[in-house]
Parts: structure tokens; C-alpha cells; sequence
């Protein structure tokens, strides 16, 4: 009886063992809504076999910042190169509800003892939608946010049908944010960030960043195009700074310019030769000995105070 309970503790403590043997290759669909059934390729799953599939990675919504979050679900191998999952309500709930999940999605399995196989697939990125009344109500309400910034970034757009999505630009102003940055009409809006756009309620940024990225599907180019939008208008410009710098410098360089002339220096010096202090303390005043302030009955005539002011000009005050 005690080596059964030695044996039975001794399994019970055996560390799980994880053999990365199964190679996941991809999804049958990138997008996840309840109901939906998912094909996951690849190779090296136990036909019939029970597993389990599980997420985890970061969720992007429209107007909210990015979220970790996790979830599973059971899954079956149908065959040595595929198995499949059902999407749940509680799947989609456990990922952050409408958005786009990016993360890690593993698969794995039981095995003999306490060992399981499992595979990873990295960098998946799956669109969410949920379904039913309470999701079509979010919707609606987030749609005026979407209208509103396009109608920020000068673009007049519309939400395209499909699988696909996207919002098409079908006008904008030629001086709007979006043109200035690159956006042209007939271009598909497929993404916010890492967000997928499936329609204008999507088109809601997380945060009020001075600048948002484009995702755009262009006629004509096989690859998405990836464009940085600024999102704030500055008054002052570059053509506006320079135009200020240089008034600035323009009217410093005339005051110099009036300061060091002959005529400033003129200036100076007839103030000198009027003002010009005395050994005992005392000043001459218009070319008078006396007192600073002298008596009405002292005042000299106006030709006495021209001559002596003269005077000294001519005896080298200049």
C-alpha cells in the first residue's frame, strides 16, 4: 500500500512534458465570428484526437487602446494534416470583442502520460466580429466617430461590401490632411495601424495621436500601402518662421545702422559739449559758470550760449 501511494505521488508530480512536434501551416479564414468553423492545416496531428487551440496576444478596437488578452477553445484533428475549432461567443468576449487580435495561436494535444504535442503558429492576425443586437448597436454608435475623422482628414468616403471591406475614398479636398499626405481618390482604407477596417465604425483611432496610419489597397499595387497621416494642423510653417526671422534681423541691422552712423555720432557729441561737468563740483549749463540750476536774472542771450557752445567744438570735442 505505500509503494501504490509512492507510485501515485510520484505520477501526479512528473512535470508536464511539451513536444513541439506539429507543424501549423495556416487558417481557412482570418476571420472569427460566432458560429463559424475554422480549418487549421499543417502536419503531424493525431487523427481523432481531442485538443485544444489557444490565443494569446493584443487586441486593437476602434477608439481604445491596445489590450492583451487570451482565450481557447477545443479543437479536433480530422486528419494527420488538419484539424478544425468552432468560434464562440466566448471566444470572440475572451479576445476583446470587435477588433483585430495579433498574437500567438497554438495548438496541442494529449499525449501518453503527462506529455502533450502542441505547434505554434506566430504573428496571426485574425478579425473579430461579433454578432447579434448588442454588437450592431456598438457599431452604429461608433460610425458617426468614423465619419467624423474622415471628414478630418478631408475625405468623403464609403464602406464597401465583402469579405474584403475597406472604405473607399471617393472624394477629397485637395488641401485636406489625407492629400497632403499621400492618400489618393479611389484608394481602399483596409487598415488603422495594425486594426483591419471592415467599415467606417472601424475608422476610429485608440488615442488622440498627432499622427495615424493608413492602410491602403491602391489599383494597381499587389502590396498594401502604409501612410503616416498627420492629424495636427500647425499655424506656424516654415515659410512663416523664416519670413518673421528675417523682419527680425532687418530691424536690428537698421538700428546699428542708425547708431553707428555720423550723424549719431554728431548727436553725441553736441550733448557732451552742452553738458559738460567741472572739477568743483559744479556744471556749466549752456556755456554758463555757476550753478546746476541758474537764476532767471543770469540767463544769458541766445547768441552768447551759440558762441560758447562753438567754442568747444572747435577746440577738438568732436
Amino acid at each position: 500500500m505505500p509503494l501504490l501511494a509512492s507510485i501515485t505521488l510520484s505520477g501526479a508530480c512528473e512535470p508536464r512534458v511539451d513536444a513541439q512536434l506539429l507543424h501549423l501551416e495556416g487558417l481557412s479564414t482570418e476571420r472569427l465570428s460566432p458560429g463559424n468553423t475554422v480549418r487549421i492545416s499543417g502536419r503531424g496531428f493525431p487523427p481523432g484526437h481531442l485538443g485544444e487551440v489557444s490565443f494569446d496576444g493584443i487586441a486593437h478596437r476602434p477608439g481604445e487602446v491596445p489590450t492583451p488578452v487570451s482565450g481557447s477553445v477545443p479543437a479536433r484533428a480530422h486528419s494527420a494534416g488538419r484539424l478544425t475549432f468552432d468560434v464562440t461567443p466566448a471566444l470572440i468576449d475572451d479576445l476583446g470583442g470587435r477588433g483585430t487580435f495579433v498574437g500567438t495561436l497554438r495548438a496541442e494535444f494529449a499525449a501518453s502520460g503527462n506529455a502533450v504535442v502542441s505547434g505554434v503558429l506566430s504573428s496571426s492576425t485574425l478579425v473579430l466580429r461579433p454578432g447579434g443586437a448588442g454588437a450592431m448597436t456598438r457599431v452604429l454608435s461608433r460610425e458617426r466617430r468614423g465619419f467624423e475623422f474622415l471628414a478630418h482628414l478631408g475625405v468623403t468616403g464609403e464602406a464597401l461590401d465583402g469579405a474584403d471591406g475597406g472604405v473607399l475614398v471617393e472624394s477629397m479636398s485637395p488641401e485636406g490632411l489625407a492629400a497632403r499626405a499621400g492618400v489618393r481618390k479611389q484608394d481602399r482604407i483596409v487598415g488603422l495601424g495594425p486594426m483591419r477596417v471592415g467599415d467606417v465604425s472601424d475608422l476610429v483611432p485608440a488615442s488622440a495621436g498627432e499622427v495615424a496610419e493608413l492602410v491602403l489597397s491602391r489599383p494597381g499595387q499587389s502590396q498594401p500601402i502604409r501612410i503616416q497621416v498627420p492629424l495636427v494642423v500647425r499655424d506656424e510653417t516654415p515659410t512663416t518662421r523664416a519670413l518673421l526671422g528675417a523682419t527680425v534681423a532687418s530691424g536690428v541691422g537698421l538700428l546699428l545702422l542708425l547708431l553707428l552712423s555720423p550723424v549719431a555720432r554728431v548727436t553725441a557729441r553736441v550733448a557732451k559739449a552742452l553738458v559738460t561737468p567741472r572739477i568743483d563740483g559744479e556744471r556749466e549749463f549752456f556755456g554758463l559758470s555757476g550753478p546746476s540750476r541758474p537764476s532767471s536774472s543770469a540767463l544769458p542771450s541766445p547768441k552768447t550760449v551759440t558762441t560758447s557752445a562753438m567754442a568747444r567744438l572747435r577746440h577738438g570735442l568732436w
